[in-house]
């Protein structure tokens, strides 16, 4: 099964209401071996905006996840190296 091509994607997680739950999208993120750093864009709201740098792409993070993860995928972009402005994956906090 293919886990996509490595490299930044832009990920957006909503769901966020706390300081505790950005460490928990802190944590959840940074225990997936797949990660290699996590740069925050943005905030705003209940809305987080990151850069991922990943050693595959979205769809092996999304397998490493697994379904204990606070973090569900809602939607993703196409693979490839390069983030499009427009294009970005989404997550929802449990």
């Amino acid at each position: 099964m293919d886990s996509g091509v490595p490299g930044v994607y832009r990920a957006v997680i909503t769901g966020i209401g706390s300081a505790d739950d950005y460490l928990r999208v802190s944590a959840a993120l940074q225990g997936v071996s797949v990660v290699r750093s996590i740069r925050p864009v943005s905030a705003n709201g209940d809305r987080m905006e990151v850069d991922l740098e990943l050693l595959t792409g979205i769809s092996g993070l999304n397998r490493m996840l697994g379904d204990n993860s606070p973090l569900v995928p809602v939607s993703v972009p196409t693979e490839g190296p390069i983030i499009l402005e427009n294009e970005h994956a989404e997550y929802r906090l449990k």
